[in-house]
């Protein structure tokens, strides 16, 4: 099966730029998987190095179609980063880009896959908190799942960026929008998720992704000590994942 890459700004949202590789041919029907940003991401930054599209090109030619898109503000310089860390809006986004996709490629809006990078995580996990039925399968790569330890940690900088992406004061909002804070909201559909981690992570510590995974009862991957820059994208188990979304969608 071949892979069609396509690219563009707008449809779903206006100004927002979004990247989809599609199988060729186009089986009817096909799953979609939504690819959730981290803060230093947006939605063309999945092509930009061909490691950081690998997942994306691979699962298309599985008949996965993969969208990665802005789901918000992605640009630091034109204001908060409201596209990343699990806020309303980008989860708003998520289903907009799916709805949209729905119409223009065909794919099954109630046949999802979430992935999350990063801060990204925390947009995947609240989508899944908010329409679980419409999900199938929810993977993080690095993933924030406790917003709320991530704020707290001593990084000015994440401080900040929270804070900017929630409105201005997140411990206003936590006990509503940390995933880490709603985990009865994942209660029977924690089959769906699995995280994968590293195991030397100074920006998003291994303990708070194995304690949620505890804490929910799904299962977190070690992926080897490749902290949290660009030479991770080479140890993320595109097979695994693959065949974790495979299951997943069997089984829905």
């Amino acid at each position: 099966m071949g892979v069609i890459v396509e690219a563009g700004v707008g449809g779903y949202a206006s100004g927002e730029k979004w990247q989809v590789w599609r199988p060729a041919p186009m089986p009817a029907r096909p799953p979609l998987l939504v690819l959730c940003h981290g803060a230093a991401a947006h939605g063309w930054y999945y092509s930009e190095v061909p490691v950081r599209g690998r997942l994306c090109r691979f699962l298309a030619m599985t008949g996965v179609v993969c969208i990665a898109a802005d789901l918000g503000n992605a640009d630091l310089d034109k204001g908060p980063l409201t596209g990343t860390w699990g806020t309303p809006l980008s989860v708003q986004r998520v289903w907009e880009l799916v709805d949209w996709a729905a119409g223009r490629w065909g794919v099954d809006p109630n046949r999802v896959l979430l992935l999350g990078d990063s801060a990204g995580g925390a947009t995947a996990l609240n989508a899944l908190r908010d329409d679980p039925d419409r999900v199938a399968a929810c993977c993080t790569r690095l993933g924030v799942t406790d917003i709320t330890a991530e704020y707290t940690m001593g990084n000015p900088l994440i401080t900040q960026l929270i804070d900017e992406a929630h409105g201005g004061d997140w411990t206003e909002v936590a006990a509503e929008r940390d995933p880490a804070l709603n985990l009865g909201d994942f209660e029977g559909h924690e089959h769906k998720i699995r995280l994968y981690y590293s195991t030397n992570d100074g920006l998003v510590p291994p303990v708070t992704q194995t304690g949620f995974a505890s804490a929910v009862g799904c299962r977190a991957v070690p992926i080897g000590d490749v902290g949290h820059e660009e030479p991770a994208y080479e140890a993320f188990p595109d097979h695994d994942i693959a065949r974790f979304y495979w299951h997943r969608l069997r089984h829905t």
